[in-house]
């Protein structure tokens, strides 16, 4: 009874901030943009196109 309690609690904090960082990437995406996800996309790429 006590370690269902303990493990639905547990289980209710572990979504509680899997939510808040889920937000808070959604939120720094949409901050920043395409514009670091571009930059990446680049360093990806050259990195790949280094290694071959």
């Amino acid at each position: 009874m006590v370690s269902d309690c303990g493990k639905s609690f547990s289980n209710m904090l572990f979504e509680r901030i899997l939510l808040g960082s889920n937000s808070f990437l959604a939120l720094l995406y949409a901050s920043t943009g395409n514009r670091f996800l571009s930059l990446a996309w680049r360093a990806a790429s050259s990195s790949l196109s280094f290694g071959t």
